[in-house]
């Protein structure tokens, strides 16, 4: 079974931005948010991107301790769900999630498998969006983006 994603906001943003918000909807299954992501997010979310609400939300009070609202939330959502991949771009929302035992990824994870599929035609044209809307990417990253990618 495909995988769900569970974006955080940043992710949403981002791959809005870019103009490649529906590679999401190529990519997985579903895509799934919550209320908290959906208040978060400044743009209206599309028909296909679905809310949902974790039902232990004593779990996202305690994680709202360290990470942000939305992050946590998603977090305990995914706690909840099988088959579903958070995309977390924050590092300490990332160490969050690995101790929980969450599958993750992150924005750049998601351009390198859409390249993968053949959703994306150039990697260093999208790295150069990226960056033309201020998402971090280290030079680091960027070369290994290009080097799995084969440019």
């Amino acid at each position: 079974m495909p995988d769900i994603i569970l974006p955080d906001t940043s992710c949403l943003i981002v791959l809005e931005k870019i103009g490649a918000l529906d590679i999401l909807q190529k990519l997985y299954s579903r895509t799934v948010v919550t209320k908290e992501i959906a208040e978060e997010h400044i743009i209206t979310l599309k028909k296909w991107i679905e809310i949902e609400t974790p039902t232990e939300n004593r779990y996202q009070k305690i994680l709202e301790q360290t990470i942000d609202k939305g992050e946590a939330s998603i977090m305990v959502l995914a706690m909840e769900m099988d088959h579903c991949i958070v995309s977390i771009d924050d590092l300490r929302a990332r160490k969050v999630a690995k101790k929980l035992g969450l599958r993750m990824t992150g924005t750049h994870g998601i351009i390198h498998k859409a390249k993968k599929a053949g959703h994306i035609e150039s990697m260093r044209e999208t790295i150069e969006k990226l960056k033309g809307v201020d998402f971090r990417i280290s030079e680091k990253i960027e070369l290994e983006l290009l080097r799995l990618s084969g440019e």
